[in-house]
């Protein structure tokens, strides 16, 4: 069971966007209001499925007041060309095991 709630998911709740500069992506998450609040967003990181983000980079995020999440995410040097969605998986922190969502906004 344990195994089972830390495979990401898609969650039609949360409400992703993406923006696709030269050097980084802006990844905005819209939690739902049942989510409860995040305390440290230095526990929130963007796992790329294709490769667009730099994993060796760090990523820079930002919690608002109101549970959206901003995250500034490095862009790699090996970017598939010309991607039109930012697919991968978000881990946040949230008891003792990590929540882990599935997504893949457009841009």
């Amino acid at each position: 069971a344990k195994s089972r709630a830390m495979v990401p998911v898609a969650d039609p709740q949360w409400h992703a966007t993406a923006k696709r500069g030269t050097e980084q992506i802006s990844l905005t998450l819209t939690p739902p209001t049942n989510f409860g609040e995040i305390s440290d967003g230095s526990l929130i990181h963007f796992f790329t499925a294709d490769g667009q983000v730099d994993s060796n980079q760090k990523q820079q995020v930002k919690v608002f007041p109101d549970g959206k999440i901003l995250m500034q995410l490095p862009t790699a040097e090996t970017t598939p060309g010309h991607p039109v969605s930012l697919p991968g998986v978000v881990r946040l922190p949230r008891g003792k095991l990590p929540f882990q969502i599935e997504l893949d906004p457009a841009y």
